[in-house]
């Protein structure tokens, strides 16, 4: 089977460019399907070659200005003469919903802000296009695969949540664990054992330092990564460098909630705990069916003993949930 992964922009149309994040949905899925050999995947903009169409669904601005024509007319296209199937970071999913309902009530509106970047009008055939393709994507049974993490692939409530979130039916979304399907490409520790400091890393672009002094309320120092508006915030050259720089010389790395459109990238500090054998602190449905993850309290009160304790704990819990061959039945039954 033949297939096409491809993104709303020029840049999302090149898969395999560098700097797709190491839990991206792209990223997981590609590297799922060039290790099976019943599939091969086409890295070309024409789609005419493929079988199955995986496209992804990022923001409205970028489903305008990085295709405009081009990504309406190859969903147009695709729709008769193969599979289509929509992917999505769950990062992106509340806005990518809104930007989804209201352009598909509007096309008009839609195709205004794109006239400004085609640079003339649409005519009425290239109208009839866009509103065909949003239409598919918002009312079709087209599936539409979300990654999430591995206690959260059987949960109901999750995958209603997220369906309502995108204004989609519910049957049609398809939670999957991506984490098997990547290949991590994660420094080798400089030292065999670490003198590990109780101290939590904040790792995010946001500014968190109001939730962390009002809702986290720590004891143990905070270390900041990645903000420039943190004062004394450290900066490493991507995420995978944070494994070594920060959180394998640390017990706490912690998950603090992202603002609503962006939730869910928090996935790369739940592998990367495992890996450096910290111990995570996570809030809100982030935790729901594991039973290692404690409160801030609970996790500063421990020693160091307890504290290794409970990383080997929260590793095993978190690998227990992981299920490659259920992922990929999912993904097979949505391809097909």
């Amino acid at each position: 089977m033949k297939i096409q992964i491809t993104g709303v922009t020029s840049n999302q149309l090149n898969i395999r460019r560098k700097k797709n994040p190491l839990f991206s949905a792209a990223k997981g899925l590609l590297d799922y399907f060039e290790t099976n050999e019943k599939h091969e995947i086409l890295n070309t903009s024409d789609i005419m070659e493929s079988d199955v169409l995986l496209y992804g669904l990022y923001s409205l601005n970028s489903f305008v200005s990085g295709g405009f024509l081009k990504t309406a007319e190859n969903i147009v296209t695709s729709i008769d003469n193969r599979k289509v199937v929509y992917f999505v970071d769950d990062w992106h999913i509340d806005g990518i919903g809104k930007n989804l309902l209201a352009c598909s009530k509007d096309v008009d509106g839609y195709l205004r802000f794109g006239e400004k970047l085609l640079g003339r009008k649409a005519t009425s055939s290239e109208r009839d296009m866009y509103d065909k393709a949003l239409k598919h994507i918002v009312y079709s049974w087209a599936p539409i695969l979300v990654h999430v993490l591995p206690w959260l692939v059987d949960d109901e409530e999750c995958r209603d949540n997220y369906a309502k979130a995108l204004c989609v039916d519910p049957d049609r979304i398809v939670l999957y664990d991506p984490s098997l399907f990547i290949e991590w490409n994660v420094p080798k520790p400089i030292k065999t054992v670490y003198d590990k400091q109780r101290q939590w890393v904040v790792a995010s672009r946001y500014d968190f330092t109001k939730f962390v002094n009002k809702t986290m309320q720590p004891t143990w120092p905070v270390l900041y990564y990645g903000c420039k508006k943190v004062p004394n915030a450290k900066f490493v050259p991507n995420e995978v460098d944070l494994v070594e720089a920060a959180y394998r010389p640390n017990w706490g790395i912690v998950s603090h909630p992202y603002p609503e459109h962006l939730q869910g990238q928090w996935r790369n500090k739940f592998m990367f705990s495992c890996i450096s054998h910290s111990v995570i602190l996570a809030y809100g449905k982030e935790t729901r069916n594991m039973r290692t993850f404690l409160s801030r309290g609970e996790i500063e009160k421990m020693n160091e003993a307890t504290l290794r304790t409970l990383a080997i704990a929260q590793r095993d819990e978190q690998l227990d949930r992981m299920s490659f061959e259920k992922s990929a039945e999912r993904i097979t039954k949505a391809i097909k």
